[in-house]
């Protein structure tokens, strides 16, 4: 990532974004008028509760990607504690199980308080009924 140069002379930086040209003035002493060039950082929230939400997004394009019924987050976690739910969605339950990293599948779960034993139980009882193997439920 280049930084922009500083005019010294000025005390005036200008950077163009997006072919939008904008100016700026620095104080004598700042890092960009002594030229120095700080670290990159990212643009955008960096708050937990944006990655939080990221993660339940990631987890739950995993899982509704070939189907046509789409499960929201809600109905997912009613799912890892009702067998009878899991039972009528196998192809979601399966790729949550089998496709979401262990650790991803733990963050849910946290994030709707269930427990991690309920979770396991749940991973168990699924591979029991589907015949397949999970993580979890090693």
């Amino acid at each position: 990532m280049k930084w922009p140069a500083a005019t010294p002379n000025k005390g005036v930086i200008k950077v163009k974004v997006d072919n939008l040209l904008a100016t700026r003035k620095v104080p004598e002493f700042s890092p960009l008028a002594l030229n120095i060039q700080p670290k990159p950082y990212i643009l955008g929230p960096r708050t937990t509760a944006s990655q939080e939400k990221m993660g339940i997004v990631s987890i739950l394009s995993t899982v509704n990607a070939p189907y046509s019924k789409q499960l929201d987050a809600q109905e997912l976690a009613h799912c890892l504690l009702d067998h009878h739910a899991a039972k009528a969605m196998p192809g979601h339950m399966s790729s949550f199980f089998g496709e979401v990293k262990p650790a991803l599948q733990m963050h849910f779960a946290s994030e709707f308080n269930i427990a991690e034993s309920e979770l396991v139980a749940a991973a168990k009882a699924f591979a029991m009924y589907s015949g397949e193997s999970y993580p979890l439920a090693a």
